[in-house]
């Protein structure tokens, strides 16, 4: 049983264009208008020019993620779902605190809304974060051309990859192959058909399927017993 590393593609495949990434940004902006004002942390006004800047920029400087980009143009992705991360982190901070309130401010249907829309947040941004930190980011595994990308282990193993008669041979994981995992270790807390080979993808997975346990044992419990 061999694992395959990801070939190099054909010249109209070497570039992954980060527009599904932006539009994942913007849909949790959009997520973010869901829950109540106990958990914005910041103004709404400041938060629609944050997003609406970073997205812009993500868009017209790196349209594409080729072999070939820019360290700065890299870091400008990362900040973005930094930013996301952050303010994620604080709705579930905030959250877990609600519920250790003894006055509670909010309905178990509001409970229920919030933990729905800070998980699925979650999944979104763990998702970019898998998608851009594997084997160098999405340029490094679309591309795969100079002697460095191609010495680089992948931090994570796909099912195409230790079966290569399952996929063309073009094949490298993409945004929604990353979303998929993402979603899947949000629900089962765990690894399912992707496995983690890295040190830095299994922290990443155990940060993600702690938090999903709390919203999903904890939150939606006390909602319910509320309602």
């Amino acid at each position: 049983m061999s694992l395959r590393l990801f070939p190099k593609p054909p010249t109209d495949a070497s570039r992954e264009s980060t527009i599904p990434a932006a539009m994942l940004v913007l849909a949790s902006f959009a997520l973010y208008w869901l829950l109540p004002n106990h958990f914005r942390p910041v103004p709404a006004l400041l938060m629609i020019v944050l997003v609406v800047v970073l997205v812009t920029l993500l868009v017209v400087f790196v349209p594409n993620r080729h072999a070939g980009v820019a360290h700065w143009q890299r870091s400008l992705v990362m900040i973005v779902i930094a930013a996301i991360t952050l303010s994620n982190a604080y709705d579930l901070v905030r959250l877990i605190e609600t519920l250790l309130s003894k006055n509670q401010p909010l309905t178990g249907r509001e409970l229920i809304l919030s933990a729905a829309v800070i998980w699925l947040t979650n999944v979104v941004v763990f998702g970019l974060w898998y998608w851009e930190l594997d084997r160098g980011g999405p340029g490094s595994r679309a591309a795969a051309r100079d002697d460095a990308a191609q010495s680089r282990f992948p931090d994570f193993q796909f099912p195409q990859m230790e079966n290569p008669q399952l996929a063309s041979p073009e094949w490298h994981p993409r945004l929604l192959d990353y979303i998929y995992f993402s979603f899947s270790n949000g629900t089962a807390f765990s690894a399912t058909d992707v496995m983690p080979l890295s040190h830095w993808a299994k922290l990443l997975m155990m940060v993600q399927a702690g938090s999903s346990l709390l919203l999903v044992v904890l939150v939606t419990a006390r909602a319910v017993n509320v309602l």
